[in-house]
């Protein structure tokens, strides 16, 4: 990444102001940031905490984009704006572009075509430069949890950094011009300023959303203006002693490698966490060329390997990430094929588009007369990208356009309680009055999560044909057993669930139904939080606590005289299952019955009582060996773990029998001990 500047150049030989003078160890700090990203994403074991080169690289990019813009104020007395956005869009979008419409290509010849839409709209976000907000969305949406990764997800880190190229030198403007005698001090009060704040918002921020956090400019902007303080103030080092710089060389790069060794994706990052990496960048700069300490280090920085790898960080960052994840789709079972096949290919690219395209570009003179040509010409490339990506979607792609637009639509059927708001999303406490069936006859009430909720159109068809009224009580990721809940997608503690759970458990008991059905997911396991751990509870800890909240639960609805019928939890399939439905071989889309069926148990409950029985769907949903992704022609799934509401509605004969049996004074039996 880091394509603000393309080699680690010190700018402008005025005295007192900018050095100018190649910096080849700030070259191989670049190299050490997209070397560690890179093994990250490979899976190379002994880096899991290789995701944090991208905040060396925002360091760096901060560094050397405010010494621009100082270079700038310096010999002008003012920005040229339009100037230095065509700088960077010669120097950032050619490869960029190139890299967009490559995986464009590659889908369409490559990927089952179910993925297409979804891929051509992350290349709009990633050629208009908002990809961070596009995909902090999605990483949030519960039932897009298991989607494969897009090839474009690396653009986040692009997309913060071309958001703080727009709006730094316009805040810059608007600064000098109100303190235009000490354009150095007003810039590094205002980089000063935007680091606090930042700073400050994202410690808060990450606490009930970690991938804002994570994603949105706002939260980032911090460590480039971190960067950018020390890039203003780096000529000055030279009043620091050097035996000084010198230890904070070597206590950068023990943070910098700490952060390397230790840190990992499980963790709530960035937030505090990311000082480490920051502060250690900031460290190693200062002191990188001061000796004794640090000779070592900058040598090493400094040999050819790593130069030139650091002058093409930013082809390779562009180029391996597609490169993962096309290998991981196309065989994903050969995790060292994607090793030994896919770090020798990324290079290989990188340097082709590097030497092809990145290098001979950069060198190209932009003069005042061609800068609106330059814009102009990065629009038109932008424009050619989204447009290529558009006429894509009418291509066939791989499969047939038949089974593409199956699956759509499979993924698509979540029900009518998704759009009528009987489905509480995760921030919902309250809960809307959904009645359905014959209003006013005997009650049943769903209660659960999603896994309840899908439940609901066959539930409801069952309750409209028994003269029933049901009450539809579900919310995302929230079970009825009276456990706290992790929730992953944010990394924070699930409160809301737990507030939502004790209203419907108290209404429950203030107003008994005739019937309650339970259901609820069986693999919660890395959703129990656990308050010692102060995160995910382990596998052994999780089921003890989904045990006695179970139990806990139950226990307080039976005294309250509820007749309950747990539903068990249908069949998980295989994450890939789409891409062999995609194939066209559905009678090979199968996972066995022991998989598909494992999971957390209820606690075996006092199961003579006439308060409480189980309705067991497998054998509805699987033969005697495997479960099946689709049945008689039809997708029975729209995830790995949910049916499409298109398909649960053909069950709904097995909910008219549990209502009849309750009307009759008798429920089902037995529980399946699969």
């Amino acid at each position: 990444m880091n394509g603000g500047a393309s080699t680690a150049t010190i700018q402008h030989p005025a005295e007192g102001g900018l050095s100018h003078r190649r910096r080849s160890d700030l070259q191989g700090l670049r190299a050490v940031a997209v070397l560690a990203v890179i093994a990250f994403h490979f899976g190379i074991a002994g880096v899991p905490g290789g995701f944090v080169g991208v905040d060396i690289f925002f360091v760096l990019s901060g560094f050397f984009i405010c010494r621009l813009l100082m270079r700038d104020l310096e010999e002008h007395g003012r920005l040229n704006l339009l100037t230095f956005w065509a700088n960077r869009a010669k120097r950032l979008l050619p490869n960029a572009l190139l890299v967009i419409l490559a995986v464009q290509i590659a889908a369409v010849l490559l990927l089952p075509s179910y993925r297409l839409n979804a891929l051509f709209s992350d290349g709009y976000s990633a050629a208009a430069f908002f990809a961070n907000f596009h995909f902090a969305a999605r990483s949030i949406d519960y039932f897009h949890l298991d989607d494969p990764p897009s090839p474009l997800l690396h653009y986040w880190s692009l997309s913060v950094e071309e958001q703080f190229y727009l709006a730094l030198p316009l805040l810059v403007t608007a600064v000098v011009w109100w303190r235009p005698r000490n354009p150095r001090a007003a810039m590094l009060g205002l980089l000063a300023l935007i680091a606090v704040v930042s700073l400050a918002a994202a410690l808060i921020v990450i606490e009930y959303s970690q991938p804002r956090a994570f994603f949105h400019p706002q939260y980032r902007a911090w460590q480039l203006a971190v960067g950018g303080v020390t890039g203003l103030l780096f000529e000055r080092r030279a009043a620091i002693p050097e035996n000084l710089r010198a230890a904070c060389a070597l206590l950068g790069t023990i943070a910098v490698a700490i952060s390397f060794a230790f840190l990992s994706e499980d963790m709530s990052y960035p937030g505090v966490w990311a000082l480490a990496p920051t502060l250690g960048t900031v460290a190693l700069i200062a002191g990188v060329d001061a000796r004794p300490f640090a000779a070592t280090i900058g040598r090493l920085l400094t040999l050819p390997p790593m130069v030139r790898i650091g002058d093409m960080s930013y082809s390779l960052y562009l180029w391996h990430w597609p490169v993962a994840v096309f290998l991981a789709a196309l065989y994903p079972a050969s995790e060292s094929l994607k090793i030994l096949v896919g770090l020798p290919l990324t290079f290989l690219l990188a340097w082709a588009a590097y030497v092809g395209v990145e290098r001979p570009i950069h060198r190209l003179e932009l003069r005042r007369a061609n800068v609106l040509r330059t814009l102009a010409a990065g629009l038109a490339g932008i424009a050619l990208v989204v447009g290529v990506g558009f006429g894509a979607k009418a291509l066939p792609g791989r499969s047939n356009p038949a089974i593409t637009a199956q699956i759509a639509e499979a993924t698509a059927d979540l029900g009518p309680n998704y759009r009528n708001g009987c489905h509480g999303d995760y921030k919902d406490i309250e809960h809307p009055d959904c009645r359905f069936g014959r209003l006013g006859g005997p009650r049943v009430v769903l209660f659960g999560d999603s896994h309840a909720a899908q439940w609901f159109t066959p539930l409801v068809k069952a309750a409209e044909t028994a003269g029933w009224q049901i009450d539809a009580w579900s919310k995302t990721g929230c079970p009825s057993a009276a456990v706290t809940i992790w929730y992953p997608p944010k990394r924070v503690v699930y409160e809301e669930c737990t507030a939502w759970r004790e209203k419907r458990l108290g209404e429950l008991i203030a107003n008994p139904p005739d019937l309650l059905i339970l259901a609820h997911s069986s693999r919660y396991y890395g959703w129990i939080y656990d308050a010692r751990q102060k995160g995910a509870a382990d596998r052994k800890t999780a089921e003890k606590l989904w045990h006695d909240g179970f139990v806990a639960t139950t226990n307080r609805l039976v005294k309250a005289g509820i007749p309950i019928v747990e539903l068990r939890d249908t069949p998980q399939m295989y994450t890939s299952y789409k891409d062999c439905l995609s194939g066209g071989r559905w009678a090979s889309c199968v996972r066995a019955r022991g998989e598909a069926l494992a999971g957390m148990s209820s606690p075996v409950l006092d199961e003579t009582t006439e308060r409480y029985s189980i309705l067991d769907l497998s054998d509805a949903l699987c033969t005697r060996d495997n479960c099946p992704a689709a049945i008689d022609g039809k997708i029975v799934y729209r995830d790995s773990e949910h049916l499409a509401a298109g398909y649960a509605v053909l069950l709904h004969e097995h909910f008219a029998s549990v209502l009849k049996a309750r009307a009759t004074g008798s429920l089902p039996e037995g529980r399946d001990k699969n």
